[in-house]
Formats: C-alpha cells, structure tokens, sequence
C-alpha cells in the first residue's frame, strides 16, 4: 500500500514538477546564479560556487531556463527515493516507502528542484550526510568516516549554512553514548579533516576578495540581537512541514531520542540538535529575509524516524496529518504555477502575493533587444534586472552591460560581485557614455520613487526620458531613458527627464448603468500634467483636469516642481454607458505639458447587473 501510494503519488507530483521547471520564467535569483555560471569560480561573493556549477553543467546540456534548472530539478525528484533507500536499509523495505511518501507531504521540500536553488543540493547532502553519520557510528573502519567527511566538504560548497548541520553533528556527537566513544579513534577526526578540503575554495575566494562572502553571510545580514519576531519561527515552521506532521515528527524525535535502544535514535538526536539550535540563532538573526527553509534538513532527517512509529498513531490522526500537508503542498504548486502565467495571476493574487520576481524579465529583454543589439552601453538600475538581462539578451547583446549601486545589491551580498566582474558604477564611470539606462520602478516602494529618480539625476548626465513598459496592471513598470555620460552632480538638464509619478484608487466592482468613481493624484517635476485620459478597454471615455488639493507629495517629497503646487488631485468619474457588463480594463494615462502620454496604471473592474428587487 505504502509502495503504491507513493508511486503514484510521485509520478504525478514529477509531472507537475517537470511542466513548472519548463514553463516558469526565471526567479531572480535563479538569473543571477545563471550569471555566476558564465563566470566559473571558486566561490562568489553571495554563496559557495556548487549552485552556479550545477547551473553550468545544466546550461550546457539543456538551453534556457530549462538547462539552468535541470540538474536541481533531477537532485529534487531524487530526493524522496534517497530517503526510501536510507530508511530501507535501516529499518527494512516497509519504512523505506512510508518515508517515501511522507517526504511528499512536506511542502518545503515537495517545492525543491522546480527551481535552481542553493537548498536543493544542500537537502540531499544534508540526509546523505545524516546516513553516512548513523552508519559511520557503528562502525570502527575509517571507511565510513572519510566518506562522511566527503559528503561534509560538498556541504560547505551547497551553502554557508551548511555550518549549522556541522554544528548539529557535533552536538550530536557528544550527546550520544556512541558519538563521545567515537571521539577516542580516529573515525571524527579524519571525517572533519577531509571536510576542511570544503573550506579551501571559500577561504581562497574570501582572503582574496575582502572577506565578501564571510561578511555577507555572517555579519552584514546579521544584526546578533534578539529580534521581537522570534515568536513567529515555530508557526513558520508550521506552514513549512504542516501543523500535525510537523507535531507527529517532533513527538517520533523525542521518543527515540530518549530510547537507548531506539533504531531511529541517531538521526533524531541529531535533528532535535539541529532544530534547537536553529530555533536559537534564529531570535538574533536575520528575520528580514526568508529563512523558513533553515532548519529543512532536520525535518527531512526524522522522516524515516517518524515512518517507524506510523502505525502505532489512531488512524484519525494520520489521516488528519495527511490532509493538513497536503492542503500547504497542492497552495505552493499552485503559487508556482500562477507564476507562469502571470496575467491570470494578477487578476486574483494582491500586490505582496503577486509573483513578482519571476514575471517581467522576458518581455523587459524584448523590449530593449532592438537598442542592445546596436553595441552600445546598456545599464540597469539593479542587479536581478541586469541577471534577467544578461540571461535573456544572450547572444542578442553587443555592448557591455553594466549595474548601477543599489541597495538591494548589498541587501543581496551581490554587490561585491558585481565589483569583483567590474559591471558595478564604478567600473561604468570609468567606461563612460553615450547609453541606455533600464530601470524597473516597481523594485522600491512608491514612497521612495521620487528621491530614488532625483538620484538617478545626479549621477548620470542628459538623461531623455525614452519610454515605458507597463505589465500587469502596473504591477510591473520598467523605465528607459538614454543618457549622455557619466557626471556626477550633473543634475537633470531637461525638465521632463522624470517620468510623472501617481496614486489612484478606483473601486474594483460596479453596477451596471452607474457611474464609475475613483480619486488619485499625480505630479510631473517642471512640466506638469496637462490631463488625465481614461480608456475602458482601451478606448478612450474621459478627460479629466487635477482640481482638487492634494498634500501629501508635498510632505513626503518637498517640493516636485510641479507647476500646479498642490492642486494635483483627480475627481475621476466614469460614466456608465461606457461600462458594458462583464470584466473590463480601465486605464489612467497622464498627458504631459510636452504632450508625452504616460500610463499611470490599469484596474480591472467587474461591471455586475443591478440587484433585482
């Protein structure tokens, strides 16, 4: 039954799995690590360099995005089958395909291998790591021991973080019975010697580079205080495995931990180790950034601990698990899917919800395909939008590409990198102009556009404002200009350098025969806005004057040196008869003093039929 369940159950996850990896646009991240491909090193300022190895090898089997994915995608589906071998062959054939199968119960890991990610390697090191421990502590042949220190040194090329699985070994190590025996032969020794062999190419990349990845991972993201969230890792880890299987696990670990005789005592010790400490470093460190997917390899190690004790839970509570897993994995599957078709999924996913790192990039590489195919400079604003290029463009691109200094750049740990290839600012001071800059307006807050476009002013001189690509709605907005050189301080030399910038709100159902009403505002520095145009399906129905007060730009901007001060504010009012009833797209296009038309952004509107009484 275990057997059947998941065969089936896996082939058809594999299938679903295969379809995402081959049809998703690449996530940002996935971009860059595609970078990093083309440029083989030792390690990268970001991460270890087995991610780009693995996207390498794949790109040079496979073309696209496809290619770059394919060997995670392959480490993935093989996830649940090393699993089964382990628990098989520890604790016989029966537990080895109930592991199997509850393995795709755990969203965090059904999710691994659809994307090319550092945790993937890093998940099935870390069970083959757990494996080769339990077997090496029964063993007194030094065998056993070499080929765990092998497995440890591929850890420390997956990721940083694999440090936490050496901790949790060592913790291991010296609280069971066996491990502190261990100590006294050579076995632990020559495991963390040939492991050492790991470090070699990080502490190279690292001595040679100012210590960037060490810096990265270990200080700059860290603020080593308690942070206030830390309430908020065990519900996270909730989500991560279920709430019940998540229960179920734990309740398996702390049995066979404090079983002496328990055949799953090792790899629960070692991840209740795991878990602890995670659950420690984790209320003083990053809690900025996602990290539910920390302690995975602990979760994954009690799999076969739990796949023991199975029978034994009341069959309304394994049915209850069951369900409450499965609901989380069917969620993320269908997450991912929206991704690949994003005009569907902006229709019913909210603006945080959206999946905005994976949609955009294509067409943005379009888009600018023509002007980078001339030879000149091409500039992004950060350092995923010039991955998505770099990946995209290739072989399309003849000129250099260059990234200008962004926050998220070091947010990201990539801004060493990107100064390391020599496409950060400074490299493009000394390169000079005439260019192309692309900038994509929705990766800052809407608060911070006004000061962040002003920036651009200063540090690129006679930028031409040259068009705009709006995607979605408005959920995604690049921006080209063209500039001449590189001057800082030059400031902008054209009053409509800046684009305009606006805010509206309009509501997303109406009734057939009324009135449409909204209100927004929107500012253009020096020009100003002659006048806002709606188009309902993309045919125009009104012009609309800014009449109405508005302060708030004032008071979070200064002043924008918009000629209408703080009369900015738009009454919109949409007359019926243009609303036919079904869905229906409703655009706001400001029209410059210069006569350029800019779209402000698109809502869908539901036109429904009046209520009959």
């Amino acid at each position: 039954m275990d057997r059947r369940a998941f065969l089936i159950a896996w082939s058809l996850l594999a299938l679903a799995k295969v379809l995402l990896a081959l049809v998703l646009p690449l996530f940002g991240d996935e971009a860059f690590y595609a970078w990093e491909a083309r440029h083989p090193a030792w390690s990268y300022s970001d991460l270890p360099p087995m991610t780009a190895w693995l996207a390498a090898v794949g790109r040079a089997l496979l073309p696209g995005e496809a290619g770059v994915r394919l060997l995670f995608l392959a480490l993935g589906l093989a996830l649940p089958w090393q699993l089964r071998a382990w628990a098989a062959r520890q604790y016989g054939e029966a537990v080895g395909w109930r592991a199997a199968w509850l393995a795709l119960l755990v969203p965090g890991a059904v999710a691994l291998g659809v994307l090319a990610l550092p945790d993937v390697p890093l998940a099935v090191v870390s069970v083959a790591a757990c494996a080769a421990f339990q077997r090496a502590l029964g063993d007194p042949r030094p065998g056993p021991w070499l080929g765990l220190g092998a497995l440890l040194a591929i850890g420390l090329l997956c990721h940083y973080r694999f440090g936490l699985v050496l901790v949790a070994l060592a913790m291991a190590t010296c609280l069971l019975p066996a491990g502190r025996a261990s100590l006294r032969g050579p076995g632990p020794w020559l495991a963390a010697l040939v492991a050492c062999a790991g470090l070699l190419p990080l502490l190279a990349f690292n001595l040679a580079n100012d210590l960037a990845g060490l810096r990265f991972q270990l200080l700059d993201r860290h603020p080593w205080r308690w942070q206030a969230s830390a309430w908020r890792q065990p519900l996270e880890q909730a989500l991560l495995v279920g709430p019940v299987l998540a229960g179920l696990l734990l309740a398996a670990g702390w049995r066979a931990a404090r079983s002496p005789g328990a055949a799953g005592r090792v790899p629960a010790v070692l991840a209740l180790s795991m878990l602890i400490l995670v659950m420690t470093i984790g209320a003083f460190a990053d809690d900025q950034r996602f990290r539910w997917h920390w302690p995975l390899p602990a979760w994954l190690w009690l799999l076969p601990v739990l796949a023991q004790d199975w029978p034994a839970w009341r069959p309304w509570l394994r049915r209850v698990a069951v369900a409450s897993s499965a609901l989380p994995v069917v969620l993320v599957l269908a997450w991912l899917a929206s991704a690949g078709a994003p005009g569907q999924a902006a229709r019913w996913l909210d603006a945080k919800r959206f999946p905005a790192n994976f949609t955009g990039w294509r067409e943005a590489a379009d888009w600018i395909s023509p002007i980078a195919g001339q030879g000149g400079v091409l500039v992004a604003d950060n350092f995923m939008l010039a991955a998505a290029l770099d990946f995209h463009l290739d072989p399309r691109r003849r000129g250099p590409l260059f990234v200008l200094d962004d926050p998220a750049n070091a947010w990201h740990g990539r801004a060493a990198q990107l100064a390391i290839w020599g496409v950060d600012e400074a490299a493009l001071a000394s390169h000079g102009g005439p260019g192309v800059l692309l900038a994509e307006e929705t990766a800052r807050r809407f608060s911070d556009r006004h000061a962040w476009y002003r920036g651009l002013c200063d540090r690129l001189a006679g930028l031409r404002l040259d068009g705009q690509l709006l995607l979605h709605g408005g959920r995604k907005r690049f921006v080209r200009w063209r500039f001449e050189d590189i001057d800082a301080g030059a400031g902008c030399r054209q009053p409509g350098a800046l684009p305009p910038l606006g805010w509206f709100e309009l509501p997303d159902r109406v009734v057939a025969g009324s009135d449409l009403a909204g209100f927004g505002w929107v500012v253009q520095a020096g020009l100003g806005i002659e006048v806002v145009e709606v188009l309902v399906d993309d045919a125009p129905v009104a012009r609309l004057a800014r009449t109405v007060e508005v302060a708030w730009p004032r008071e979070r901007w200064g002043e924008v040196g918009d000629p209408a001060g703080d009369r900015v504010g738009v009454e919109v009012r949409v007359p019926g008869a243009a609303l036919l009833r079904g869905r229906r797209e409703v655009t706001l296009v400001a029209v410059r003093g210069d006569g350029l038309r800019w779209p402000i952004g698109t809502w869908t509107v539901q036109v429904v039929p009046a209520a009959r009484r």
